[in-house]
């Protein structure tokens, strides 16, 4: 079994207000670090069109307004958004 990423990209969501946006963005950590460790493998799409596989090396945090977790090989975090679980094949 071979993991693959496919293109899964979610839009990110707009919200009418700052408070909108960081309320989501909490509740979005937490469904995230319920259902990922760390160390999970998760495919990012880095802002060249890339799509990396690599994985978490921390849990899911909100970062000003938005949902992030940093991972292998980018300095940085990264949206929630930009990453999704890889594929199998």
């Amino acid at each position: 079994m071979s993991i693959a990423c496919e293109v899964k990209l979610k839009r990110p969501r707009t919200y009418k207000s700052a408070s909108a946006r960081g309320r989501h963005a909490h509740q979005d950590v937490l469904d995230w670090n319920a259902t990922h460790d760390t160390g999970a493998p998760v495919c990012v799409h880095r802002d060249n069109g890339e799509i990396l596989l690599t994985k978490t090396r921390s849990a899911a945090q909100v970062l000003v307004d938005t949902a992030v977790v940093w991972v292998d090989g980018i300095s940085g975090a990264y949206a929630l958004f930009r990453i999704h679980d890889p594929g199998t094949k």
